[in-house]
């Protein structure tokens, strides 16, 4: 019964700099209002891009849509985004063999690695293909075999997103998990600015 509140807010990562923002009902789903909320603040943003270096979206799941595609396309943005794990991503990310997987530095008993397909998106106007990589992040905690609750198989779990980006796969799922600045951005917008008391 308690009426919450999820605002879309666009950063610029290298600075913190809120660029748009927009309140959406407290019931809305996570994609409500994300393509026209991108396009609009996109289109403000025309002489600010205009000669800049290249601009990506990094965004959620919650952008993964595909308006959100096609709006970065007609603005000429490149996208990195979290791809939501539906049944038909699954089995794509299952026919990617285990020695695919490059090794990425180990944190504690968690071990990671990173593999990409290439992975096709159905854009919203005309239903026109979009080609890009989906990227896969494993990560593994090893079986623990010790003490009275111990788990006999290893725990693996994966996360991944679409991104038209060139570059490296290890370099890309870096920069991709960097979109989480926008966490504390809208922390501080919450509890610093007092957005919540609006």
């Amino acid at each position: 019964g308690v009426r919450g509140y999820h605002p879309l807010i666009m950063a610029e990562a290298g600075t913190g700099q809120v660029v748009s923002g927009r309140m959406r009902d407290g019931n809305a789903a996570p994609a409500k209002d994300a393509a026209a909320f991108l396009d609009d603040t996109l289109a403000h943003m025309t002489e600010t891009l205009t000669g800049s270096s290249e601009t990506v979206l990094r965004g959620d799941s919650g952008f993964y849509t595909k308006g959100v595609i096609d709006t970065c396309i007609a603005h000429d943005v490149r996208f990195s985004i979290t791809i939501r794990q539906q049944a038909p991503v699954r089995d794509v990310i299952a026919t990617i063999g285990q020695d695919r997987y490059e090794t990425m530095p180990s944190t504690g008993t968690q071990q990671f690695g990173v593999a990409e397909v290439p992975y096709t998106i159905k854009g919203r106007t005309g239903n026109n293909p979009v080609p890009c990589r989906l990227i896969v992040r494993r990560t593994t905690v090893p079986a623990d075999t010790g003490g009275p609750q111990a788990r006999l198989f290893d725990l693996v779990e994966y996360r991944a997103f679409v991104t038209d980006l060139d570059g490296d796969t290890k370099d890309l799922d870096r920069f991709h998990r960097q979109h989480a600045v926008i966490e504390a951005v809208i922390r501080d917008l919450k509890y610093g600015m007092a957005l919540n008391h609006m």
